[in-house]
């Protein structure tokens, strides 16, 4: 999405104030960093939206190309000053930029063209994009992310170990609408692994990336939160304020259960529920509830 000379013009006289603002904020009231883990095609704008619409939580859309650097810089040395730089400059970007790969407001992503999100949001907050009292910061650039730690070789255990901050969020759709959504659009070429690779393929590898968050997920449940397209409800919300570390606001679960919509499930290919259905036996073995919560998906499909 191309960005007009006005639209340009508008970002420079903006900026001044956007990068005064963010350097304002009290960090003392920062009580979480969450990045989102996983695939395209998995929830993660509207998650990102839903988490945009509480009172305290700042969300940056994308940007995984202008942010990558702070990430990986907080990531391999998760100290209370790459922490600072993380939010900070996060919230920076979160005040402007544009649809799309190049990112910033949440406010200007897709998920804001449904008017149940669209209204909530201006019911509650009008034009601004900066939220008064900021105690959670959400960066969504889910495969960039990911791609990256999976390059770099980051140990996530290791990470909230040295900063109980910093949080990892990971929804899960249905891995088999998710797959072929990915390889309908391409995005699953984000993944040098399943790159060219077929259907059987791309499901297995995006089951292994929820295998690996799970591991997490037992080691450091208060750092690393998922939850599935088939249980979404108001405990969902609830637990994800617990995690997120902000109150679990009447009116912001009110919103977001309003705002909640369901995709149209796929048609798939002989043979891909059967591998599926493997895949689950062979790296879930170790999650046997989660792994019954996901056939169960493949059924009701």
């Amino acid at each position: 999405m191309k960005i007009s000379w006005q639209e340009k013009a508008l970002l420079y006289v903006k900026k001044p104030g956007q990068a005064l603002r963010a350097r304002r904020i009290d960090m003392r009231r920062i009580e979480s960093a969450v990045m989102a883990l996983g695939p395209n095609r998995n929830m993660t704008t509207l998650t990102a939206s839903l988490i945009a619409l509480h009172p305290n939580c700042q969300v940056l859309n994308n940007a995984g190309y202008r942010h990558m650097d702070r990430a990986e810089a907080l990531l391999e040395n998760p100290s209370d000053g790459e922490f600072e730089h993380f939010v900070r400059s996060a919230i920076y970007k979160s005040q402007g930029g544009r649809r799309g790969h190049y990112g910033g407001a949440i406010t200007l992503s897709h998920a804001f063209d449904r008017p149940a999100i669209r209204d909530a949001y201006r019911a509650r907050y009008g034009s601004a994009v900066l939220k008064d009292d900021v105690r959670c910061v959400y960066w969504k650039s889910a495969v960039q992310l990911t791609a990256m730690v999976r390059k770099k070789k980051i140990d996530l255990s290791d990470v909230v170990t040295r900063h109980n901050k910093v949080r990892f969020l990971m929804p899960i759709r249905n891995p088999l609408d998710c797959a072929m959504s990915n390889l309908r659009l391409g995005h699953y070429r984000h993944f040098p692994e399943v790159d060219g690779q077929p259907a059987d393929k791309v499901v297995d590898f995006f089951i292994q990336l929820i295998s690996d968050f799970l591991d997490n997920r037992k080691k450091h449940p208060n750092n690393f939160f998922c939850y599935f397209q088939s249980e979404f409800g108001r405990q969902t919300l609830v637990d994800l304020a617990s995690f997120l570390r902000v109150p679990a606001d009447e009116t912001w679960i009110t919103n977001c259960l309003q705002s909640r919509l369901k995709g149209k499930p796929y048609t798939y290919e002989p043979g891909l529920r059967e591998a599926y259905e493997a895949s689950i036996e062979q790296r879930l073995a170790a999650h046997p509830e989660e792994a019954a919560v996901l056939r169960a998906m493949a059924t009701e499909a």
